[in-house]
């Protein structure tokens, strides 16, 4: 009720706001979360047949044995051969209902 009664007296969202709201309800809720947590700079580890993979987070992408990757999933298909849903691949996901993983508390 306070929002519609500020709403009323002041106006709603300006458009910036709406456009912003909109991308995030157009795109995979699961995604909006885990991605807006990986801050540019953040490695994630990932071993795989005794190897350990590492991938950096960037502005433009994800940065793995120097070449950017515009995905997970294409590094983890790099990596195996085969096609894999690539937050789940490097960790980021619980393997069982696919939303982020949580933290062990």
């Amino acid at each position: 009720m306070a929002w519609r009664l500020q709403e009323k007296a002041y106006g709603g969202h300006d458009a910036a706001t709406l456009k912003l709201l909109k991308s995030f309800a157009d795109q995979d809720a699961g995604k909006v979360v885990l991605f807006r947590k990986l801050k540019p700079g953040t490695t994630v580890i990932r071993e795989y047949q005794g190897v350990r993979h590492i991938v950096t987070i960037t502005e433009g992408g994800f940065v793995w044995e120097g070449r950017t990757y515009g995905s997970l999933s294409a590094i983890a298909h790099a990596i195996t051969g085969s096609k894999w849903n690539g937050p789940r691949f490097i960790g980021l996901r619980d393997p069982n209902n696919g939303r982020p993983a949580r933290k062990a508390s």
